[in-house]
């Protein structure tokens, strides 16, 4: 049976919404085909489709021209189909649980934690994030589902063709050396230099790619602690470590200044 096992929500400010999900138990060589509906709960009762023509194995969306003080009444689902099945999301919204108030006070921290770092410590960055669902790689064991081919040129060692969305941005984010860390590695134990990040804007998940624009450096996200308002998410501290220029990860194109999220920027 085909479900969504996950869908996330990311406001982007000034007035965007960034949606990602993924599904259960995805056919082999079968295309998915994915419409979004979204309605003002406040001002129209019927959903409406918010992309234009159906989108093609793709696991997110971004939709733009949106009023913020409109976002506590939008609400969306999501239908997904293949060759042989049908099925939808539950309906969701932005909320996550609080009351318009409480909403638009956790959103204004979110958007001056990111303001504070585009300003005065931020480093201009992109997010690569790493694919959880898809088409297989055919890098990946079909008896254990496992990568076996960690630098696969098709994948990037996610087991998923592609293997990233991206790149995102551009993102303010705070940056951190910690040192030198000891990581296990398929040639051995080597040094690794380990550091800290703050990100409020998107919500991120273990595995993503964090590039640096200046150095052209790219970060791996090992863990997420979540800063909350209540139940809103509006900063993240994560623990990272320095990819090597060696790895295949370093074949991902970094776009300065030309990203998902901000396509027509002013130079």
């Amino acid at each position: 049976m085909i479900e969504f096992k996950r869908i996330k929500t990311t406001v982007l400010f000034p007035d965007k919404i960034y949606i990602e999900w993924a599904v259960t138990n995805p056919a082999l060589n079968s295309d998915y085909f994915y419409n979004i509906y979204m309605r003002d709960s406040s001002e129209f009762p019927d959903f409406k489709k918010v992309n234009v023509a159906p989108l093609l194995n793709q696991y997110h969306y971004i939709i733009s021209k949106l009023t913020l003080n409109k976002f506590p009444n939008i609400e969306f689902y999501i239908e997904g189909q293949t060759s042989q099945y049908k099925f939808k999301s539950r309906t969701f919204n932005l909320l996550y649980g609080l009351d318009k108030r409480q909403y638009l006070i956790a959103v204004e921290i979110a958007r001056k934690n990111e303001l504070t770092r585009k300003i005065h410590n931020g480093v201009e960055c992109s997010i690569y994030k790493r694919m959880t669902t898809g088409v297989p790689c055919d890098c990946k064991d079909k008896v254990t589902g496992l990568v076996i081919k960690s630098n696969c040129s098709k994948c990037y060692g996610t087991g998923y063709i592609g293997g990233y969305i991206g790149p995102l941005g551009p993102v303010w984010v705070e940056i951190y050396h910690n040192g030198y860390q000891l990581q296990p590695t398929e040639v051995g134990n080597i040094d690794q230099i380990v550091g800290q990040a703050r990100i409020s804007r998107p919500l991120v998940e273990i595995g993503d790619i964090l590039l640096e624009h200046t150095r052209n450096y790219r970060w791996y996200i090992k863990s997420i602690q979540y800063i909350t308002y209540r139940t809103f998410p509006v900063d993240q501290i994560v623990e990272i470590r320095m990819i090597s220029p060696k790895d295949i990860e370093y074949n991902l194109k970094g776009i300065i200044g030309y990203g998902v999220f901000e396509r027509n920027r002013k130079k």
